[in-house]
């Protein structure tokens, strides 16, 4: 399924629309001390904009501190 529109972000560069609902999804686990569970709608949206290998690389960073996102 696909992330519904956003009217901040234009159509036509999605890129900082995966990078906020991936930032979305990260501050919805830091106020669920981490339950992924109640977070999974907004990782879906994330995982349905965002290409495979930018979502990987941020998962691998995130865990390290290097993620340049929300911490």
């Amino acid at each position: 399924k696909t992330t519904p529109a956003h009217p901040s972000f234009n159509t036509m560069n999605q890129a900082p629309h995966c990078w906020q609902r991936y930032n979305e999804w990260v501050v919805c686990l830091k106020q669920t001390s981490g339950d992924e569970e109640k977070c999974q709608p907004m990782r879906g949206l994330a995982r349905g904009i965002c290409p495979d290998d930018w979502v990987e690389k941020w998962d691998e960073e995130r865990p390290k501190g290097i993620f340049m996102g929300v911490q």
